[in-house]
């Protein structure tokens, strides 16, 4: 192992290699190793910022693959947030993510990325969106993507996000909030998402929402009171049954 970790970190330091595949290979090496790797961290965050894209993503898996042994590297990953071309906020944010489970206990990083959310960049955006799900115990993400659901642009990939969190953090408050909203898509993902995380409390917020002019936010009415607390809003159930859209009644 210990002539295998040689070799892969000298081949990640080299330029002259005859194809950056070759250099990606040795990227992959150093993964394999693990632990024993944990000396060559910092070269795999350099090779973040490869120009070659396959480059860029070994470096960022095998940081991942390392886990513990790359978590602190997270700061030099973080400066890479604010850093020009585009490709490389993305490729910071994917990594983040990857570490996220080694944040700090207030969140830092989380914070970081919680950031680019609003980067004028869609990739750089979505990519940030996803990484934040991987950062436990950090209170503000799951506000932070509830809050983003109300721009357009960013609600796919914010609702994405959310519903790859066990946890909804303090984001009910949010979504409590935009069952009141103009927009009928709106609704319907404030809809869904309580459904995954609510319960008998907070059914009664979802009620009135079955009389919803739109069919698809009386669909998700109907699915998210079923799954918070079918027994007490039986009647509200057996209501639906007399919808006049069959996607409802089904």
């Amino acid at each position: 192992a210990g002539v295998l970790q040689a070799l892969a970190v000298e081949a990640t330091k080299t330029e002259d290699l005859p194809a950056d595949s070759i250099r990606a290979s040795a990227v992959e090496a150093l993964a394999a190793l693990k632990g024993a790797a944990a000396p060559a961290a910092g070269r795999l965050v350099e090779q973040l910022q490869s120009q070659a894209p396959a480059l860029r993503q070994s470096a960022s898996e095998a940081l991942g693959a390392l886990g513990q042994f790359a978590a602190s590297q997270m700061g030099e990953i973080s400066d890479l947030l604010y850093a020009e071309p585009p490709e490389l906020r993305l490729i910071s944010c994917e990594t983040l993510g990857r570490l996220g489970a080694f944040d700090t206990p207030e969140g830092t990083y989380a914070e970081s990325v919680l950031e680019l959310l609003w980067d004028e960049k869609p990739l750089v955006s979505r990519a940030a969106a996803l990484a934040l799900p991987h950062f436990p115990g950090a209170p503000a993400v799951a506000k932070g993507l509830a809050r983003a659901l109300k721009e357009e642009e960013k609600r796919y990939a914010a609702q994405e996000a959310l519903g790859m969190m066990a946890d909804p953090g303090d984001s009910m408050g949010v979504l409590l909030e935009l069952l009141q909203s103009e927009g009928a898509d709106l609704r319907r993902v404030a809809v869904c998402l309580l459904g995954r995380w609510g319960g008998p409390d907070q059914v009664s917020e979802i009620h009135p929402l079955l009389q919803d002019p739109d069919w698809w936010v009386r669909k998700a009415a109907v699915d998210a009171v079923a799954a918070m607390d079918p027994i007490g809003s039986r009647p509200q159930l057996v209501g639906a049954l007399g919808d006049g859209d069959w996607g409802v009644r089904a």
